[in-house]
């Protein structure tokens, strides 16, 4: 009696594991990262990667311009900032500032960001960005190094 029970148990507890791993597997995607974006009409909220996944992936060239003057051009795949903030609900704003987990921040323009070139870049000639640089690097296409925000933690909608 005392095995049957135990063997019942055993049976229920798999079962429950089984269950739960599948539920994860077919319906919730894993979360790698997120960006807080505030300023939002709702209360702040967060963008990850499972959002990022449900958006068209836009591809660009991006032509950065150095302080010395020199420029370098790079294939960047990832989300146009405007529709990030269409996710998020930010349809009414001026300007944008995006901070990086260090604390480096820029303002982009209305403008900047709705250039349909204006990207959150997933990945850089073909390669998911380095842990220096990504998971998640802010792409102003055209615009001066400064205005590329690597590492990118923050969304401050004005």
């Amino acid at each position: 009696m005392k095995k049957t029970a135990l063997l019942l148990v055993l049976l229920l507890l798999a079962a429950a594991v089984y269950g739960c791993a599948g539920k994860s597997e077919t319906g919730n995607a894993e979360v790698n990262w997120s960006i807080a974006v505030e300023g939002v009409e709702n209360g702040p909220v967060t963008f990850t990667n499972a959002d990022a996944a449900k958006l068209a992936v836009k591809k660009v060239e991006a032509t950065k311009k150095k302080k010395d003057g020199t420029e370098v051009t790079e294939s960047w795949e990832g989300v146009p900032l405007k529709a990030v903030l269409e996710a998020v609900g930010a349809t009414d704003f001026q300007s944008v500032v995006l901070e990086a987990a260090d604390g480096y921040s820029q303002e982009y323009s209305k403008e900047i960001v709705e250039r349909e070139e204006t990207i959150l870049g997933l990945k850089v000639n073909g390669k998911e960005l380095g842990e220096e640089d990504g998971p998640v690097q802010a792409v102003p296409t055209g615009e001066p190094g400064n205005m590329y925000i690597k590492n990118l933690a923050k969304i401050i909608v004005q």
